[in-house]
């Protein structure tokens, strides 16, 4: 959202965002924190899972596409 305001600034917004842009920039940093803080089983778990949703995406799109 912080580049959208920069690149188009003329589009209706629906909301504003209280403190713009300290807040939406300590909501990132407050994220990666915790993140950082996760046990490396989770980010094993997530990968696997990930890789596991790739392929039925995969599998899928590739069965039903309709491009030759």
């Amino acid at each position: 959202m912080i580049i959208l305001r920069r690149t188009a600034p003329g589009l209706d917004r629906g909301f504003k965002v209280p403190g713009y842009p300290v807040v939406p920039l300590l909501s990132v940093a407050f994220c990666g924190y915790l993140l950082a803080g996760l046990p490396l089983p989770t980010y094993l778990m997530f990968a696997g899972w990930l890789a596991l949703a790739l392929a039925v995406y995969l599998g899928y799109s590739r069965h039903r596409s309709r491009l030759p």
